[in-house]
């Protein structure tokens, strides 16, 4: 490839997908490890109306866990929001165009 600058979007594209993979699955894997357990443990998916649902929302341990999940999930918008993903795309095809 000639071109310098497309080369180095191309590069870069990788490096920002991976970075937001990695953000999406830790949130997963928070949610699968943490979270899901401690409601399995302590509450009720079969029937989100018993009062042991209700508990669950004054355990202090579970309202840091989800908000520790909030937190994650922030991490993920923050990379959407930041525009590197999106600017790479743009300038790929703008680049890609003049070839």
């Amino acid at each position: 490839m000639k071109n310098d600058t497309l080369r180095n979007y191309l590069i870069s594209w990788n490096d920002n997908l991976e970075d937001y993979k990695e953000e999406e699955n830790r949130a997963s894997q928070f949610w699968i490890n943490q979270i899901e357990p401690y409601i399995i443990d302590n509450g009720d998916f079969t029937n989100f109306a018993n009062p042991t649902n209700f508990d669950l929302l004054l355990s202090q341990k579970f309202r840091n866990l989800t908000e520790r999940r909030a937190f994650l999930l922030k991490n993920i918008l923050n990379e959407i929001n930041d525009g590197r993903i999106e600017k790479n795309i743009r300038e790929i095809l703008r680049l890609s165009k003049k070839q």
